[in-house]
């Protein structure tokens, strides 16, 4: 077969061009004559920053602060009660009178059927619900006195002279419930136990004694008033005394509540 001169110079020229493309790296003009899709070069990589050429980085965003979360409100202003007021028994607070921690109280006062001086204590504590139970010892002081006596006989007149005297004491538990008036406390009770009565009389060289115990009620009314800052207290009670004839008992008290 025997090739044209047009088509040797031809083809010699299209074999020319693609080794000439070749070795200078233009590949897209035999891609698009060949009709393939050009091998472009990857795009570069995006800014870091949005910046305007020529103006600078620009200022970083400001950081927000998390606002601190406030701590859970205390529940000491209750009681503190309690906690505060109740576990460790410290009063309810300044608007009130009422403390339920455990107390101690002398007494001192006077009673009425010739009991006279009264000296005593009591101690006790008043629960959450104001509910008070307690005890009280009491000693009351009595009297004592002399007396003579003349005896006249048929032709004898005998003189005699003797002294005598008496005291008791009472003891037992109360119980009672406190109101809280703010200001004091005002505690309505009933106390119930034994009353230990015993006399003495001489008289010529001659002398004896008795005593005898019986069961007495005493029903009465304490008022409280709180030193402030203080676990120190004062108050007044009276109270009536089952004894054959019921006796009348006023006293004063001032006492110390127990812990913190």
């Amino acid at each position: 077969m025997r090739l044209q001169p047009r088509a040797v110079r031809r083809g010699a020229i299209f074999l020319g061009a693609f080794i000439a493309a070749s070795l200078a790296g233009v590949a897209p003009c035999f891609a698009i004559e060949t009709g393939q899709p050009p091998n472009l070069p990857p795009p570069p990589p995006p800014p870091l920053t949005t910046a305007t050429p020529g103006t600078g980085a620009p200022p970083p965003a400001p950081r927000t602060t998390r606002p601190a979360t406030p701590p859970p409100a205390s529940s000491s202003g209750t009681a503190t009660a309690g906690a505060s007021t109740a576990d460790s028994g410290a009063s309810y607070g300044a608007d009130h009178a009422l403390d339920t921690r455990w107390f101690i109280a002398p007494l001192l006062g006077f009673a009425s059927e010739s009991l006279s001086l009264g000296l005593g204590v009591r101690g006790g504590k008043t629960l959450d619900n104001h509910i008070y139970i307690g005890g009280t010892f009491v000693y009351q002081v009595g009297e004592s006195g002399n007396y003579s006596g003349t005896v006249t006989a048929p032709g004898t007149t005998v003189t005699s002279s003797g002294s005598w005297s008496y005291n008791g004491f009472y003891i037992g538990p109360e119980g009672g419930y406190d109101f809280d008036l703010k200001v004091v406390v005002v505690r309505p009770y009933m106390g119930l136990g034994l009353f230990d009565l015993t006399g003495s009389a001489s008289a010529g060289g001659v002398s004896g004694s008795g005593s005898s115990t019986r069961f007495v009620v005493w029903p009465g009314c304490t008022v409280i008033w709180n030193v402030p800052n203080s676990n120190f207290f004062v108050g007044g009670d009276i109270r009536l005394i089952s004894l054959p004839d019921v006796a009348l008992g006023i006293y004063a008290m001032g006492g110390i509540h127990l812990g913190s």
